[in-house]
């Protein structure tokens, strides 16, 4: 029932026993970088070219009933906070986020623009 919540969330679900876990952790390993690659050569959302780690954003964004912030996305990717605002201010401009100011000529937050999947 975890697994089908996950799934329906969006998640990607890899299930390995113990045993092949234990007595072959290289084809385990190769089992997930099949994965990495798979998503990663996907580069683009309705014709729109981003980068995996765009998707990465975007796809979480998609997931939070939250607005994205430079805060959590650097957060979310290990990584500062500048960088992070760089990847969501790129998103904007590809029309996949929308800034969202309160008054100030800075944006702080980011709403995201669902995208139908559906029709392709």
């Amino acid at each position: 029932m975890r697994q089908n919540h996950l799934v329906i969330d969006g998640w990607i679900v890899l299930r390995f026993s113990l045993d092949d876990i234990m007595e072959k952790p290289r084809r385990c390993q190769q089992v997930i970088q099949q994965l990495l690659g798979r998503l990663s050569s996907a580069s683009n959302i309705r014709g729109i070219e981003i980068s995996p780690i765009e998707k990465v954003i975007y796809f979480s964004a998609c997931a939070s009933d939250q607005p994205v912030t430079p805060t959590s996305t650097a957060s979310l990717l290990g990584v500062h906070r500048r960088t992070a605002a760089k990847y969501l201010h790129s998103l904007s401009k590809k029309g996949l986020l929308v800034p969202q100011n309160n008054g100030s000529s800075r944006v702080v937050r980011y709403k995201v623009i669902p995208i139908d999947f559906s029709h392709e």
